[in-house]
């Protein structure tokens, strides 16, 4: 079918069309290439954002796992290790990992605990530092060592970072912008009671006081009724061996409970 315009208005409306369409083909063009522009540009305004979230998720998610077995071999390590248990005085010999708590001059003094939960946070931190150190190998991260202030309290960890580590920003092409700092947490469940430590202590030095200079520190109530399971063995003159279930390991304790016959007159 042939168009003819009609006169001089035909030719009008007809190139007032042609007109039309145009513009629109261009403006359609433009506004395509403007979107496709757009969308790239937000890409890669995104591509740092989300990289770096990637980044923190990673990082936490291992923290969070390197924190149970860090946890769980501390346990073990407090349990032989007196010193991150506290104690603390001039008299404490070591024999073996098992510790003389008092001497035969001075049965009634007992080695004291000082600043309990400072071993359990060094313990931590020394089985927390292996782990991270793999960390950094694998993603080149700096991460700081001995760095979490942790609390321990009835099967409870909870711990958080002091310092924090900085994580490069990088873009599509994996340049660097600039860097973010981020301070990882953890609030975890574990099978033990470093609380019972205090408890144990106790008991002991009620041993020490109320079984010196007794007739017969062996018949010493004190003595008969210990935990069920604590293993007490005589190791020697008027010295008796206490080790205690602790984790995997046993806590050991040496008293000396000399009998009457033996105080030191005055």
């Amino acid at each position: 079918m042939n168009f003819k315009p009609n006169g001089k208005k035909g030719y009008y409306t007809a190139s007032l069309t042609v007109i039309v369409l145009i513009s629109v083909i261009v403006i359609y063009t433009g506004l395509q290439s403007k979107l496709t522009d757009i969308g790239s540009n937000i890409g890669d305004a995104q591509s740092p954002i989300i990289g770096i979230n990637n980044e923190v998720q990673f990082y936490q998610a291992y923290v969070q796992d390197a924190a149970k077995l860090a946890i769980e071999k501390a346990v073990d390590d407090v349990a032989v290790f007196p010193q991150l248990q506290g104690l603390s005085t001039p008299e404490t010999i070591a024999a073996g990992y098992c510790t003389y708590l008092n001497t035969r001059e001075r049965p009634q003094r007992l080695a004291y605990t000082v600043h309990f939960h400072e071993g359990i946070k060094a313990a931590f931190n020394q089985n927390m530092n292996i782990h991270l150190a793999r960390y950094t190998d694998k993603t080149g991260l700096a991460i700081p060592l001995n760095n979490f202030e942790v609390t321990a309290f009835k099967g409870e960890l909870i711990g958080v970072a002091r310092k924090p580590t900085e994580i490069p920003i990088k873009d599509y092409a994996g340049r660097v912008l600039g860097t973010a700092g981020f301070r990882p947490s953890f609030k975890i469940k574990y099978n033990h009671k470093f609380e019972e430590y205090p408890q144990i202590f106790e008991v002991l030095a009620n041993m020490a006081r109320q079984c010196s200079y007794t007739p017969d520190p062996a018949e010493c109530n004190a003595v008969k009724s210990v935990p069920n399971n604590w293993k007490v063995e005589v190791i020697g003159a008027d010295t008796y061996q206490f080790k205690i279930p602790r984790g995997k390991k046993e806590a050991c304790y040496v008293l000396t409970l000399p009998p009457k016959i033996s105080q030191p007159t005055t």
